[in-house]
Parts: structure tokens; sequence; C-alpha cells
């Protein structure tokens, strides 16, 4: 038969163990799904799109305004959360390159806050990785 102060400490580690389990699932709960990163970035391309499309085009003396369709490209897993890569859809259907975005930096969702952010194009994209793992952010 196990002494009282057996029997509670017995019984503290229980708590502790149920308590650490109960915060593992809350916090497993408020986590973001990639269901939800996904119609995050989705409202993130469609304003870009609309901003982009109200622009016009960049060239002198073209005051055409082509309607820009944005796509995710590639979505990569990482322990954090998920990378999404997007260029047009017209370059993605056709290849062309006229088509083609330019400073489109990969996006990263975070799964614990649910925020979303811009990496850069300048460097590859293991360095954003790496910023962004120190806390080094640009929310989009």
């Amino acid at each position: 038969m196990k002494s009282e102060e057996a029997l509670a400490e017995t019984w503290e580690e229980d708590e502790r163990a149920r308590k650490e389990h109960s915060h593992q699932e809350a916090d497993a709960a408020a986590m973001l799904s990639r269901e939800q990163a996904d119609h995050l970035v989705a409202s993130y391309l469609a304003r870009a799109e609309d901003e982009m499309s109200s622009f016009g085009s960049a060239l002198p003396g073209n005051d055409r305004k082509p309607k820009h369709q944005l796509t995710v490209t590639s979505v990569s897993d990482y322990d954090f959360g998920w990378v999404y890569r997007y260029n047009t859809k017209a370059f993605i259907e056709t290849g062309d390159f006229s088509y083609t975005l330019v400073g489109n930096a990969p996006l990263i969702v975070d799964k614990i806050d649910g925020g979303l952010y811009v990496t850069g194009t300048a460097r590859p994209l293991e360095y954003y990785i790496a910023q962004f793992r120190v806390g080094i952010r640009s929310r989009a």
C-alpha cells in the first residue's frame, strides 16, 4: 500500500499530465487548418488581383487595364505552417513568360498565429524561412 505522501505525489503527477494534455488539445484546436490557410491566401490573392488590375499596364502609352488572375502554383508543408507560391493563371496555362509575374514573393501562413507573411525574392526561399523561424517577419 502506498503512503499518503506517495499517493499525493501520484495525484499531482496525474493532475499535471491532465493539464498538459488539456493545453495540447486547446493548442491543436486553436491551430489554423490547411483549408483555412488556403482560404486566407485566396483572399489575399483576390485583393492583389484587384489592385493589379486597377493599376493597369506599367508600359508607357499602354492604357489597357489587363485583368490578372492569380493562382497558387504550389504549397509546401512545414512545421510552422505552409509556404505558398503563385503566378498568373495565363502563365500557368501557357508557359508564356510574357504572362509571368515579377516579384511575386512566396507567402507564409503561420498555423499557430494565423498570420499571412510575405517573404522576398532577392534571396533563396530558405533564407526567408530561416528569418521567419527566428521571428523576423513581414505581415502581408
